[in-house]
């Protein structure tokens, strides 16, 4: 059941699928969910709503997950909110790029509920959430 002060998650994803799955699986476990195609369009909502955590896909027009996680880190009303990053991408050397400019954790696509579940558990926790 989601209540008024449930943690708000934004997930960012050009595929429609893949925001549907993860708003569903987020939803089921209790947390408010924003939606957003791409990187540019999570900006705006991010500057005019108050949003507790992102999960954001690394590939996508306009604005992709990097540049979009750099953003937020210059910004300082959004410079400490944990971000998550879900991609099929799995190189060691852009998950060590993403890590660098504040991706707090990495989420390989496909994934299952418990991955999605434990990683963002293990997010909030690295952040002291205590909403849920």
């Amino acid at each position: 059941m989601i209540t008024d002060n449930a943690m708000r998650i934004m997930v960012v994803d050009d595929s429609e699928s893949i925001r549907e799955l993860l708003s569903l699986i987020l939803k089921n476990e209790g947390f408010n969910v924003t939606e957003s195609d791409n990187g540019t369009n999570a900006l705006n909502k991010l500057n005019e709503m108050n949003i507790d955590m992102l999960i954001t896909d690394l590939y996508m027009p306009e604005m992709d997950g990097m540049q979009l996680v750099e953003r937020l880190r210059s910004s300082p009303k959004h410079k400490l909110m944990p971000v998550i990053m879900v991609s099929s991408e799995n190189h060691e050397s852009i998950i060590k790029k993403a890590k660098q400019i504040g991706v707090d954790e990495w989420l390989a696509k496909p994934f299952i509920h418990a991955d999605l579940m434990n990683v963002v558990r293990k997010c909030m926790h690295s952040h002291e959430f205590q909403k849920i």
